[in-house]
């Protein structure tokens, strides 16, 4: 049900700012539209259907700990 209504919000959305990007001729401002939207929606779909999204900083834990230990341990 939420993700119907996160997809017509989206088309909604699309449909009020479409036809200004297109007048502007603005490639990337386009471009941008189209991924952070894309990016939104898709975030917003995941939620409500609640799945399991992984949290920035947890992945940037991830990558620093080994260098974060071997710092420790010449410092020991």
């Amino acid at each position: 049900m939420w993700n119907i209504a996160i997809v017509l919000v989206a088309a909604l959305i699309i449909a009020v700012e479409w036809p200004v990007l297109r007048q502007a001729r603005t490639k990337r401002e386009i471009a941008v539209f189209i991924v952070l939207l894309g990016c939104g929606t898709g975030g917003s779909i995941a939620q409500a259907m609640q799945i399991e999204i992984l949290n920035p900083l947890d992945v940037i834990a991830v990558i620093y700990k080994p260098m974060n230990e071997a710092i420790f341990a010449l410092l020991k």
